[in-house]
């Protein structure tokens, strides 16, 4: 089993949880699934950071300038929780362009970080899938990063 990593929660550059804040931001997590013998099966997990913010009048676009802070804080926050150093599980990080509006009246971006088998086989998580995924957790409570529904 690989060995834990401190997490710090202010890395050089802007403040994490200050991004936290102003965004209120939130996550939920839920399985990967893949079809297996003609059924869905969970291969993994996904942890999706949701950033909720005040937007002008105008249609949230992709390229919207308002927008594009939101993104750099979703990335940031994303690639400081996923877990440092070597790993048996593979990570993807992704801040997706749409504009959500979730249920709220505020718009929503957010960015989803994949946790699959290092060889990327379909096969149920282990235990060290299912420890990462834990760290991710741990360490968006550690920003003050709320669990959503």
């Amino acid at each position: 089993m690989t060995e834990a990593v401190q997490f710090t929660p202010t890395p050089s550059g802007p403040d994490l949880v200050d991004l936290v804040r102003r965004y209120r931001m939130t996550w939920r997590t839920q399985p990967e699934l893949a079809m297996h013998d003609g059924q869905l099966m969970p291969i993994g997990f996904t942890v999706q950071i949701i950033a909720r913010y005040a937007h002008p009048a105008h249609p949230p676009l992709p390229d919207c300038p308002e927008c594009a802070p939101v993104r750099r804080a979703l990335r940031l926050v994303a690639d400081a929780v996923v877990p440092k150093g070597e790993h048996v599980a593979w990570y993807n990080v992704q801040v997706l362009e749409a504009v959500q509006y979730d249920g709220a009246r505020d718009p929503a971006l957010s960015a989803t970080i994949t946790v699959l088998h290092k060889g990327r086989e379909n096969r149920p998580p282990d235990d060290l899938e299912i420890a990462c995924v834990t760290e991710i957790r741990e360490n968006l409570q550690e920003l003050g990063v709320v669990e959503s529904d």
